[in-house]
């Protein structure tokens, strides 16, 4: 194929010229092919001796070659997705791929990835190079219709319960998962959250849906590289919990209104929750990173007000109604004041003008999800669970 000069006119074009270079581990080319918000960071990761030494994220790779592909329509896509530009371009790839050891991020044999590619000063730059949900896309009858693609459906099903496995169902990886009673141990703290008259009621079957005890993480700010031990990017596994609790403070604001803050709580420990089945970084061999492409992850920076939101939130988890499928549980500023229903996208701003005037955040949730694409569009709603 020609490795050329990409033209802005094809956008399939820079994403298979990025097989090419993981193909040739020509990781210098493949990082120019991001857009800017990844760019630097992707340098600095390609740049880290330890990062080739250890065979972390795109150093694993030894060969790699496209072997299926399609566009996504932007509604079949944006569930999974976190780019938000309209002129954005979907593609669902099938790549086969031999690794220098297997792992969560890569396979020896074919990897299924969802790429998001945008136009930057008139060139298509990767977006977002992700983890694919097989199994809901399978679900959703928009896959390849492979019967490989069914079996990578089943090894992603192992992750609800904290098995990494590979094609052979060797378990490359596993991770401890919390499994508490339908009673969640903090006695009201579902009158708390809930009006008694919200339609949104639990799921039995908690047995869906695993917590997980820790989740990867891509450092790159000063403060965690520091704490960390790092001389560049790097990735450390951190607790779950402990995660969350860095993350809030630095997404809400922890001088407002409780609910608001619950509300909060739940978006952020989802979308980890997400990430850990579908890694969202696995460029990088993580499953998120610590910054605004993910959440702003800060060693170190938890809060008493958003610690106290977290914990009354602790045992209820959400997922869609229909299909009990975990969905990307995204957030963005928004305004204060009515706004955004059903856009899949919390306000933040928005969940505090709502929880000033004593809504719940069972009621701020479904007021920006229910009806969305996240959760499968017109008359789909949320549903909560306990675990």
């Amino acid at each position: 194929m020609q490795t050329s000069n990409i033209q802005a006119a094809d956008p399939y074009s820079v994403v298979e010229e990025f097989i090419h270079y993981q193909n040739q581990q020509q990781w210098e080319k493949a990082v120019a092919l991001w857009d800017q918000p990844h760019r630097e960071k992707l340098q600095s990761f390609v740049n880290d001796r330890m990062n080739r030494q250890n065979g972390v994220g795109l150093y694993n790779i030894k060969k790699a070659k496209i072997v299926r592909w399609k566009e996504l329509k932007p509604t079949d896509a944006e569930p999974y997705s976190y780019i938000t530009e309209a002129n954005a371009k979907y593609y669902y790839l099938a790549v086969e791929q031999q690794v220098h050891r297997e792992d969560k991020y890569h396979l020896n044999g074919i990897n299924y990835y969802l790429v998001v590619v945008t136009q930057q000063d008139g060139s298509w730059k990767i977006s977002q190079f992700s983890t694919a949900p097989v199994d809901l896309l399978v679900a959703q009858r928009i896959g390849f219709g492979t019967s490989d693609e069914l079996e990578m459906a089943k090894i992603l099903k192992q992750r609800y319960v904290g098995n990494i496995v590979n094609r052979s169902g060797k378990i490359l990886e596993k991770f401890p998962v919390h499994s508490k009673s339908l009673i969640i141990e903090r006695g009201n703290s579902l009158i708390d959250w809930r009006p008694r008259t919200n339609q949104n009621e639990f799921s039995t079957q908690a047995r869906h849906h695993r917590e997980p005890t820790s989740i990867r993480v891509y450092l790159s700010q000063k403060k965690n590289k520091d704490h960390y031990h790092c001389p560049s990017g790097c990735v450390r596994r951190i607790h779950f919990k402990y995660y969350i609790r860095n993350v809030l403070p630095n997404e809400w604001i922890p001088s407002w209104h409780p609910n608001s803050l619950k509300t909060g709580a739940l978006c952020v420990k989802m979308y980890a929750w997400y990430a850990f089945y579908y890694p969202l970084a696995s460029s990088v061999g993580a499953d998120l990173y610590d910054d605004t492409r993910s959440h702003v992850y800060l060693v170190n920076s938890s809060h008493p007000a958003t610690d106290q939101a977290i914990s009354s939130m602790d045992g209820i988890g959400m997922h869609r109604k229909d299909n009990k499928k975990l969905f990307l549980t995204e957030y963005s500023a928004g305004y204060y004041m009515i706004g955004g229903k059903s856009s899949g996208r919390v306000w933040q701003w928005g969940s505090k003008y709502f929880a000033d005037r004593k809504q719940k955040p069972a009621q701020i949730l479904s007021y920006y999800y229910d009806g969305s694409k996240k959760v499968g569009g017109k008359g789909k709603k949320i549903e909560f669970f306990s675990y």
